[in-house]
């Protein structure tokens, strides 16, 4: 005869689960959750090792980046008192000096940094939910496993640019450890507040998204302090710090915003817009944390007014937001703050991303890595509950027993064969946006950057007949993305960039005008200028393409190319005065970037016909005058 369980509700029955366990986890339980985990993440994202630098990011923040070549006073002076690449993220771009000095540019070092970091949080969240759980041992390896292989984390682990999502989550995981320790020990617990202050510093540091924290601790208290605890008013006061350091880091990228590209349109240039997409993203979220399917690097939302937006998909995701809501009152106003936890956590984490304040990037995988945490917690308590229920079973209910497991296993096995195969999606340019464009053939963003790779492969590709079907078929790519948003500014750029590469410099000049109209990024300011300048050179206006030669500087003043470009400029003009402008210009370049030799090679040119014959013998040296020949400047 079955034994049969009491009745009981199942936020009840979860509960008793994390009360009713044997014991706490022992010395040698722990020491294997961490083997586990371990191997789960090694196992998962090992074969993203081989995967190349992208040429989205990744050439700005490693290949491109004046300040990575170089750890010094000065140089960290100039990291932490000025915005790089529209963020106030310091430490973000320290870790990449110190990855420099380990593996110049080679990116399988920098990516087996990200794993390992991503080895580390879930570490740090197996502990962490044993802290607030403490007897919901299968609660935290669950939800830690689960983390470890999530599909969902590949941008953020893979994406050499995303380091730091990863490094700011272990800042932002270790600063809410020392915080609990300083909640749970009477002695010595200033010194784990101190700490876990400065942990949040670094945190913010390197991604401003960590501003959360505050309210992260707050709920903390709330959810597994005692009423007496709370009601002393203790935590308020201990979190004024928390929420100090917040709104200097708010200030902070707000400045580092407005410096970079200005401040940010809400979509269709209305806040009811945004707030309404976001409750259809909030739900996309939920979706794709529950199965990773149709996953891709970048997501877009064509919406401009408010009836495109209006839809009965909007009012289902509107509905499930309010039943999810619901839910978590429920919860609360029952007395299990502890299974409301989770649900708060993910809603909280969102916040800095939630387009309440407008952003460039409305939706993005990599924004769900610490959100994702509540997710997996959830699915941890369930397990434990399934657990515990099982437990009640006799000999007849023996698979009852074991179902708690084989939904465990089998989500850890699909979470990581996807996560595996993902991972194959960012092997390099040309396969991440190719996939980004099949799942979504509207996404123009997509079809630019699937032509710029094709440009970069055209450029380096020296059979005439494949050049030329490389430059048709990018030049197919953008036409579509400009049919799609004809103000973009990235595909007219493109456009001009491929007429350039076909000697067509006069077509390219309309296209390249119209990217400078429509730009609203000051990073790509530049880069239009540049290009608009070559085909200003190559048009034989050697005036305007000076002009553009200086805006492209003026633009970016650590722009070595522009400098190189625009010695050359005054170098042909064949004077004196000319070699000694192109002096100085090329002068600037060794100083911006002094690992690469053209500059010195040129800069020795230079000061021969200038009469500098030591200088230039010493530049000849510096520039390594075989190596050089074989990147000469192209204009």
């Amino acid at each position: 005869m079955t034994a049969r369980l009491p009745k009981t509700s199942a936020s009840a029955l979860i509960s008793s689960s994390l009360t009713n366990q044997a014991s706490a986890a022992s010395g040698k339980q722990l020491t294997l959750a961490i083997l586990l985990l371990f191997l789960l993440v090694t196992l998962c994202f090992v074969n993203s090792l081989p995967n190349s630098l992208l040429n989205w990011d990744d050439q700005v923040y490693i290949q491109e980046n004046p300040s990575l070549r170089t750890l010094s006073w000065s140089s960290l002076k100039s990291l932490f008192s000025r915005p790089y690449f529209k963020n106030y993220a310091p430490i973000h771009i320290l870790s990449y000096q110190i990855d420099y000095r380990l593996f110049r540019l080679r990116p399988q070092g920098y990516r087996m940094v990200n794993i390992l970091l991503h080895v580390l949080n879930s570490i740090l969240i197996f502990f962490l939910i044993l802290k607030c759980y403490p007897q919901g041992f299968l609660t935290a390896l669950a939800a830690a496993a689960l983390f470890a292989v999530h599909p969902i984390h590949v941008e953020s682990v893979v994406w050499i640019s995303q380091r730091k999502d990863v490094l700011s989550a272990c800042f932002f995981l270790l600063a809410l450890h020392g915080y609990i320790i300083f909640r749970q020990k009477a002695r010595r617990g200033r010194i784990w507040y101190g700490l876990s202050l400065g942990l949040f510093c670094l945190a913010l540091l390197t991604k401003p998204t960590a501003v959360t924290l505050p309210l992260i601790l707050i709920l903390y208290e709330l959810c597994f302090r005692g009423k007496e605890d709370r009601a002393s008013g203790r935590q308020l006061m201990a979190t004024a710090p928390f929420f100090f350091l917040a709104a200097l880091s708010a200030a902070a990228t707000l400045w580092a915003q407005y410096v970079d590209t200005g401040i940010k349109q809400y979509v269709g240039q209305s806040f009811l817009i945004s707030f309404l997409l976001t409750g259809k993203i909030l739900i996309l979220y939920l979706w794709k944390l529950i199965l990773p399917i149709g996953l891709s690097n970048l997501y877009v939302f064509l919406i401009k007014r408010l009836d495109e937006l209006i839809t009965p998909s909007l009012f289902f995701s509107w509905a499930l937001i309010l039943i999810f809501l619901a839910g978590l009152i429920w919860l609360w106003r029952k007395k299990r703050k502890e299974l409301a936890f989770p649900g708060l956590w993910f809603l909280i984490t969102l916040l800095p991303v939630a387009n309440l304040i407008p952003t460039s990037t409305q939706m993005a995988d990599r924004y769900l890595y610490l959100p994702s945490l509540g997710y997996c917690l959830a699915v941890g308590l369930i397990i434990q509950a399934l657990s515990q229920w099982a437990g009640g079973q006799d000999e007849e209910g023996r698979v009852f027993r074991w179902a708690h497991l084989l939904i465990l296993v089998g989500l850890l096995i699909v979470y990581s064969s996807l996560t595996i195969a993902r991972n194959r999606v960012w092997r390099n340019d040309r396969t991440l946006w190719k996939d980004a464009l099949a799942k979504d053939p509207a996404n123009y963003h997509a079809a630019t950057g699937l032509a710029s790779a094709l440009l970069v492969e055209a450029q380096r590709e020296r059979s005439v007949s494949q050049k030329k079907y490389y430059l048709q078929q990018a030049a197919k790519l953008l036409q579509q993305g400009l049919s799609i948003k004809p103000d973009f500014a990235l595909a007219h750029l493109g456009m001009g960039s491929v007429l350039l590469e076909e000697g067509k410099a006069k077509e390219a000049i309309p296209f390249l005008l119209k990217a400078r109209r429509f730009n609203d990024e000051r990073r790509y300011a530049s880069r239009i200028e540049y290009n608009l300048a070559v085909a200003y050179l190559k048009s034989g206006q050697r005036k305007a393409a000076e002009r553009s030669f200086i805006s492209a500087i003026r633009q970016d003043q650590t722009f070595a190319l522009a400098y190189l470009a625009l010695g050359t400029l005054y170098f042909d003009s064949g004077t004196p005065q000319g070699y000694q402008m192109a002096e100085e210009q090329y002068l600037k370049a060794t100083r911006i970037a002094p690992h690469d030799p053209r500059g010195f090679f040129y800069l020795a040119i230079a000061r021969e016909r200038l009469g500098k014959l030591s200088l230039a013998a010493e530049n000849y040296q510096q520039a390594d005058v075989p190596h050089v020949e074989k990147i000469m400047l192209k204009i």
